[in-house]
């Protein structure tokens, strides 16, 4: 499914990731463990493509797409969740769902069918309890995604 072969990530003249490969296969669970400035954050925001690879490959779902624009990867099936889950905190669970559906042709009616799974109706701020780790497990439902890369364990509320 996902398969990352001797990635190298640079921010100018400092070398984040250098010769990184691992391979996560369908249905398999990954963890990425090291302390901070280890290059997990880097590794994972090039495989979404956020951050260019400098050399070596990423390939999902058997598509390369080392170079592909993160619109591109989500499309493919793929997507981030960055630390602290960075879901619009100004907007209500039901307007951050209509924007996480926001790449597909029927966004609305993908929001509203998510939305039937919420009580009440979705017009609760995010950021109260665990709405807004709903939101992000309903991006996923939403963008029919196939792989989710999780920065921390809190972006899902885990404790």
């Amino acid at each position: 499914m996902l398969e990352i072969a001797n990635v190298h990530v640079s921010y100018g003249p400092i070398k984040a990731v250098r010769d990184v490969s691992l391979t996560v296969k369908e249905g398999e669970i990954a963890a990425l463990l090291g302390p901070n400035g280890a290059g997990k954050t880097s590794l994972i925001s090039a495989a979404v493509g956020l951050t260019p690879v400098a050399s070596g490959g990423i390939s999902f779902q058997g598509r390369d797409i080392t170079h592909s624009p993160t619109e591109a990867v989500v499309k493919s099936g793929m997507t981030l969740t960055p630390e602290g889950r960075r879901v619009f905190g100004d907007h209500t669970v039901a307007e951050n769902l209509r924007l996480g559906a926001a790449c597909r042709k029927d966004k609305d009616g993908v929001a509203a069918d998510l939305l039937q799974a919420l009580q009440p109706p979705g017009e609760e701020p995010v950021g109260h309890g665990d709405a807004d780790a709903g939101v992000v497990l309903m991006h996923v439902d939403a963008l029919q995604l196939e792989a989710l890369a999780v920065e921390k364990e809190t972006a899902l509320g885990v404790r």
